[in-house]
């Protein structure tokens, strides 16, 4: 999957659900992207990991340190990585200024609730495999992941 097939993606799931400061409603997302992930081949679910790794914002500490000043509200991978998810469904545009100026992220008010929501972005495709297969992604493409997931 190309970085513009997963902002496809990302933006069809966010059409209608968006608020009037252009917040994403993570619950309707969340059920629109699961959807459009369901129809998807094991191979395009497969896809949808690295591409959403490539664009994702796993660990620029800057970032982090804007989002949570104090270190008490995102603690660790998983909540960072959630973090992640939650910036990703805000759209690319969004994404991609928040990017390139970490301030920009304090401009689209969150709740820590919606934040941890992020986590149906990261954690989709890979449930979807699992409970179609019983199996991994990882399992069923190692050479695509080489143990990443593990």
């Amino acid at each position: 999957m190309t970085d513009d097939e997963f902002w496809a993606l990302i933006e069809g799931c966010r059409d209608s659900v968006t608020g009037e400061d252009g917040s994403t409603d993570m619950e309707p997302f969340r059920r629109r992207l699961e959807a459009r992930l369901r129809a998807m081949s094991l191979e395009e679910l497969a896809g949808f990991r690295p591409a959403m790794d490539a664009v994702g914002v796993y660990k620029p500490h800057e970032l982090w340190r804007v989002v949570d000043p104090e270190g008490r509200a995102i603690t660790g991978q998983d909540s960072w990585e959630a973090f992640g998810g939650w910036l990703i469904a805000q759209g690319r545009e969004f994404h991609d200024a928040v990017l390139a100026d970490h301030g920009v992220v304090l401009s689209r008010p969150f709740r820590y609730g919606d934040v941890y929501q992020g986590e149906c972005v990261t954690t989709a495709a890979d449930g979807i495999a699992m409970a179609r297969t019983g199996i991994d992604l990882d399992d069923l493409f190692p050479d695509w992941f080489d143990g990443e997931g593990d």
